[in-house]
């Protein structure tokens, strides 16, 4: 008995995983935001919150768009997403404690996961006949 699975199986699969790893990386904001997953010696008493909060929703809200199989808007996700990590590495580029930090590494770590998993369904997606 064959148990492979077909390019649809495989690719809802991987639709599955993206969602799941948008949702994690939301997750990963709230507790950065919480003071649970620690990054460096980040000044909060400067932080603007509301770009946590941004973070938390966009990645709520980009992974229930994965859900649609659209394609147009995966790409869309992939290009916010890889803007999104762009400019955190470019403002904090000389911060290693930064980038290093249990925070840091866990969303960064999750974002690159994310940006795989949405480069493999953009390509491999197939609509049903």
């Amino acid at each position: 008995m064959d148990k492979t699975l077909s390019t649809n199986q495989t690719t809802d699969k991987g639709i599955w995983l993206a969602f799941g790893l948008a949702v994690a990386t939301a997750a990963a904001y709230a507790l950065i935001i919480w003071h649970v997953l620690p990054i460096g010696d980040y000044d909060w008493a400067n932080a603007p919150v509301f770009i946590g909060y941004a973070a938390i929703i966009g990645y709520l809200l980009g992974g229930l768009l994965i859900l649609t199989r659209q394609r147009w808007l995966w790409i869309i996700g992939l290009l916010i997403n890889a803007l999104v990590m762009f400019a955190y590495f470019s403002m904090h580029q000389a911060e290693p404690n930064l980038l290093l930090s249990a925070g840091g590494l866990v969303s960064k770590g999750l974002q690159i996961i994310l940006e795989l998993a949405l480069i493999y369904i953009i390509f491999a997606y197939k609509k049903k006949q």
